[in-house]
């Protein structure tokens, strides 16, 4: 008897909750005066259908509608939205599977306060096809086809995307899939691998992809684009009541090298490296509810031209999420930051955030 793939796209739930958060920092050394709220709200539908066993649709929205007010020296009221949207038929391979999807993205560029610039933003519009070939029960592989049009800090780009993807499942608790694509950015790449136990999970995880982030001497979503590559280990522990994650790994980003010249209002972006560990605990209060607590240690240096900044910082958060009804989740927690670095001494961040999701 030949073996399915037990492939189910990359999505998440239906509905995904509507969330709001705000966040405040200040400046703990030196200028106490200087605050910075931003507030998010994000509203995110999903649809998704399973045809004959065999294929999936899925239609996904997100906007998130962002608002940054600070005081003090670098007063700032900016207002934005961002964007991801997708579109996906995929049809699981029994010898031959395929996929078609279009996605949107857009991040808001806020120019800095005081200059001549207009805000922008990172749009990126792409629409792809896959083919995904069962060679053996275990291996399926598959070529990437498909053509992007984007926009970056007044710069327009377009071609071809192109690339594989792997899918190795030698049973039902080891799995393997890797995708690699050149975009009009770059190489882009997403890799996951997972082994599981009854009691234990063990994962390696590498995305690299074109963003927009903040600069580290910008406020906090003063955005610019570029590259941004992670990989990080994970390891799951589960009990009956209490689930421990472990994770470890290293964040890179670098400015996309075909934007000229590579700034944000006219400042070099800056090439960032962070290392970082991170550990969870998720308790279960009642068959409804859970008690979630989270630290997280972290280095990073930063470089702009011929400088070097080193960093540290913690952070530690504490969260509750509990069910409503049976369909209806609302969570909220709150989180609290400290960063260290030679040239601002420590700052400090504070975070609260609540969300309501609705399945249906």
């Amino acid at each position: 008897m030949r073996k399915r793939w037990h492939h189910r796209p990359r999505c998440p739930p239906r509905q995904r909750p509507s969330n709001s958060s705000t966040v405040g920092t200040r400046a703990d050394a030196n200028n106490t005066a200087n605050t910075t709220t931003n507030t998010r709200l994000s509203l995110s539908p999903f649809f998704l259908r399973q045809f004959d066993g065999e294929a999936w649709l899925l239609a996904r929205l997100r906007r998130t509608w962002i608002h940054s007010v600070s005081n003090g020296s670098n007063a700032v009221d900016n207002q934005g939205t961002e964007d991801n949207h997708q579109l996906r038929w995929e049809r699981r391979p029994a010898r031959l599977g395929y996929a078609l999807e279009a996605s949107y993205s857009k991040s808001p560029i806020f120019a800095p306060t005081g200059s001549s610039l207009a805000d922008s933003a990172l749009t990126r519009k792409a629409a792809t096809g896959s083919l995904l070939y069962a060679l053996t029960p275990d291996v399926a592989l598959g070529p990437i086809l498909g053509r992007e049009s984007s926009e970056a800090q007044g710069q327009t780009f377009s071609g071809t995307v192109r690339g594989g993807q792997l899918r190795w499942q030698p049973n039902e608790r080891t799995q393997l899939k890797a995708t690699l694509k050149h975009s009009v950015f770059g190489r882009e790449w997403e890799l996951d691998a997972s082994r599981k136990t009854p009691w234990t999970t063990f994962g390696l995880t590498s995305r690299r992809s074109a963003e927009a982030t903040a600069p580290a001497s910008a406020t906090a979503i003063n955005l610019g684009a570029v590259t941004r590559e992670t990989t990080s280990g994970r390891a799951v522990f589960t009990g009956r009541r209490d689930n421990i994650n472990l994770s470890a790994g290293l964040t890179r980003t670098t400015p996309i090298e075909r934007l000229t010249p590579v700034t944000v209002g006219g400042s070099p972006i800056q090439r960032t490296k962070e290392y970082f560990f991170g550990t969870e605990v998720i308790h279960k209060l009642t068959p409804l509810s859970n008690l979630t607590g989270g630290l997280r240690w972290s280095r990073g240096s930063t470089v702009t031209t011929d400088t070097l900044t080193l960093s540290r910082d913690f952070t530690a958060r504490v969260g509750l999420s509990t069910k409503l009804m049976s369909d209806t989740t609302a969570t909220m927690g709150i989180k609290r930051q400290l960063t260290h670095n030679p040239s601002t001494n420590t700052r400090s961040e504070s975070a609260v955030y609540v969300g309501l999701g609705h399945r249906f």
